[in-house]
């Protein structure tokens, strides 16, 4: 079990946290899509400090003998996966804005045309 000192941080943290997610989809500096990540990993943290053994018994669940070995390969493996998506996302952006530079040379020869 945790110190109550360091669940108490824990809450803190996790309050001003999922604020700040809020705060960023109300000023619409987020979207609703990518601030579930950040709740999710919200939660996982809440219930890793408010359930006690929670993290010990994921651990025996996936067969791995110290706890701080799971917890870089569950972080390594979530950091892999947001890269992933990451640059789905650029890649998709980049194909947008190609065919938007398309799409205004084709207005601006129109405009041109028609001044003509």
């Amino acid at each position: 079990m945790l110190p109550i000192k360091l669940i108490m941080q824990i809450i803190l943290f996790s309050g001003l946290m999922l604020f700040l997610v809020v705060y960023l989809v109300h000023k619409n500096l987020f979207t609703i899509k990518y601030s579930l990540i950040w709740i999710i990993s919200i939660a996982g943290f809440l219930l890793s400090a408010l359930i006690p053994n929670f993290l010990s018994t994921i651990q025996s669940w996936l067969g791995f003998e110290v706890l701080s070995n799971m917890i870089f390969a569950v972080l390594i493996g979530i950091l892999i996966f947001l890269s992933l998506n990451l640059t789905v996302i650029v890649s998709r952006q980049k194909e947008n804005i190609r065919l938007l530079t398309q799409e205004i040379a084709l207005i601006r020869e129109r405009i041109d045309r028609n001044h003509d």
